[in-house]
């Protein structure tokens, strides 16, 4: 499907309405013509309220892992609703791990970097049963997704950043504070920042650093321009990494 055929998405105000929308709205628009891959196997359990769906390539293993964190201000989205996106990568020959994190205002900050860290730990143990490399995981996602992704890699336990290769940041919301101003408090725009972080108004934008991100707080310093990728396992290499547009 063209892509400029996909109608835009308008999210209702109500949480459980959002969900429930976007969830349609993905089906029939954005997980059309999927690819081909090894073996798809869904809600694979990571731990005891954790689930992911897992996308393994076609040919010969060890295959390099992606964990991929969805998008959805932290309130909705899920591993079904991105699941073509996770094929494409599965298509390419990177073991997929797609994460139903736990999503706010249920779960607020911090339960879904929790869970971030449990599926790294789980993809260190158990990624070689489905012909993953527990040695080479990247991590990445989109929006609220990246901004998952890039905290877990610079404040997450060592044990956790050690194992990560690469990140993969797409339109990452990072200086929650700084977000919040540049789209004039927009009213859904707070609900879903606050729904996960109710302090996020009083990060001021000013202090954006590699120092200071805490699971929703900002890094790099040049956070309005274009970027994708941060190689490397230092807080120094991450912190110069470039953000595209924000976006939850």
């Amino acid at each position: 499907m063209a892509e400029e055929s996909v109608p835009a998405w308008d999210p209702p105000a109500d949480v459980g309405e959002a969900r429930a929308s976007w969830e349609r709205h993905a089906a029939h628009h954005l997980n059309d013509d999927l690819p081909t891959i090894g073996a798809l196997h869904e809600g694979v359990r990571l731990g005891p309220h954790l689930l992911a769906d897992i996308m393994v390539p076609a040919g010969r293993a060890p295959f390099p892992v992606v964990l991929y964190l969805h998008g959805g201000g932290w309130a909705f989205g899920s591993a079904r609703s991105f699941r073509k996106l996770g094929m494409i990568f599965a298509h390419h020959g990177f073991l997929t791990v797609m994460l139903d994190y736990r999503l706010a205002p249920e779960h607020p900050f911090p339960a879904a970097l929790d869970d971030v860290a449990t599926a790294l730990d789980w993809i260190g143990a158990n990624a070689a049963a489905y012909g993953g490399t527990g040695e080479r995981i990247a991590i990445g996602g989109d929006s609220a997704g990246a901004n998952l992704a890039l905290a877990v890699a610079i404040r997450g336990p060592d044990a956790v950043r050690s194992r990560l290769s690469a990140l993969l940041l797409l339109y990452g919301v990072y200086d929650l504070a700084g977000a919040l101003a540049r789209a004039n408090h927009h009213p859904g725009l707070v609900l879903e920042v606050k729904n996960y972080r109710p302090d996020a108004d009083r990060r001021s934008a000013g202090q954006s650093s590699a120092r200071d991100v805490s699971g929703a707080a900002a890094v790099p310093a040049d956070g309005r321009r274009e970027g994708s990728l941060c190689r490397g396992r230092s807080r120094r290499s991450c912190g110069r990494t470039r953000a595209g547009r924000h976006r939850t």
